[in-house]
């Protein structure tokens, strides 16, 4: 695959934003302090495709910055559901998803027969099953996290039961204290990986979304690259690859259920679907 030097800020070089403070998607390594993770293989694997060296640039959550002023060529790590809630404000361009996102509820191996995902077609014959709002389920969660906000607007506050680390929540799960434990989906199936934890990821809360990589819109050459490099990387299998390395599993957003909010006579109660 050619890419034009104009549509690159070096030559034969592709410039990569990341944010090191999103482990598993990018984090420093403990041993030589390089950025590693999901974004980081990703960035690898889509230069490869274009021929391309890779030079990685942690830009935090300066996305919209470091692409207007040329310090990085594409920023990785980017969700889908802010990119499509304000795409007119950040002038930006985004490829299709390559990973999903979003808050999950996980229970432990216990329970059954110790997948690390639990089909749709039957995470309502696990014990517990999925849970309903109106059972007011106890639910970890970490503290002023997305995933309270999440369960809290699904099941209510009465299900939240909330703690002040990520290892405290899967503690909690672990010990058999509450029947669940909701995080973000990469977070939790990454922190479980990491400390040999016996949970299994049972549903999303809510719709999952997906990340991106994204671009200037200006960049047409850029984008007409990314586009194919990341449909191929997806069909030759490295995203399944990576998914496995840093998550223990691969994840298909079909076959995972999905608790969701819905009103019925001005009750609040979660059903669950198969997106």
């Amino acid at each position: 695959m050619q890419i034009l030097p104009a549509s690159l800020i070096q030559p034969g070089v592709l410039t990569v934003g990341l944010n090191a403070k999103t482990a598993p998607l990018a984090g420093s390594s403990s041993k030589d302090n390089h950025m590693c993770g999901i974004d980081v293989d990703l960035a690898y694997a889509l230069a490869d495709q274009m021929g391309l060296k890779v030079r990685l640039v942690d830009i935090g959550t300066d996305t919209q910055d470091a692409l207007e002023k040329k310090r990085v060529d594409v920023v990785c790590g980017v969700e889908q559901q802010s990119a499509s809630a304000s795409k007119e404000q950040t002038h930006l361009w985004y490829t299709d998803t390559y990973i999903p996102s979003g808050v999950a509820l996980f229970v432990r191996d216990a329970q059954h027969t110790g997948e690390r995902i639990i089909p749709a077609d039957r995470a309502n014959s696990i014990s517990p099953s999925l849970p309903v709002a109106h059972s007011k389920p106890k639910i970890a969660v970490q503290s002023s996290s997305k995933s309270a906000w999440a369960v809290e607007n699904v099941f209510g506050d009465e299900s939240l039961v909330s703690q002040n680390s990520l290892q405290n929540v899967f503690d909690q799960l672990n010990s058999g204290a509450v029947p669940y434990a909701s995080c973000d989906v990469l977070a939790g199936l990454y922190f479980s990986k990491q400390h040999n934890s016996t949970v299994s990821l049972l549903a999303f809360v809510q719709k999952p979304h997906g990340y991106c990589v994204v671009t200037s819109p200006k960049n047409t050459g850029m984008q007409q690259a990314l586009t194919t490099a990341l449909a191929n990387v997806k069909a030759q299998g490295y995203m399944r690859i990576i998914e496995q390395k840093w998550l223990g599993c691969t994840l298909d957003t079909s076959r995972i259920a999905t608790v969701v909010s819905s009103q019925s006579s001005s009750r609040t109660f979660a059903s669950a679907t198969q997106e």
